[in-house]
């Protein structure tokens, strides 16, 4: 249980260290304002997804 809780762990690590990586040399590249507004819409776009599937059936 330890080994895969460690394994589960480092892969989830080694994700956010990647995800950073990539997404800030985005911005570098492109700027803040484009950035914030992707934020916004992906935001948006998981609350319609959220809404399709977890409200009660009709």
């Amino acid at each position: 249980m330890a080994t895969a809780t460690g394994i589960a762990g480092t892969a989830a690590n080694l994700g956010v260290l990647i995800f950073t990586l990539v997404l800030g040399s985005w911005v570098d590249q492109v700027g803040y304002g484009p950035f914030f507004i992707l934020l916004g819409l992906l935001d948006l776009v998981g609350a319609a997804i959220l809404w399709t599937l977890v409200r009660k059936p009709v």
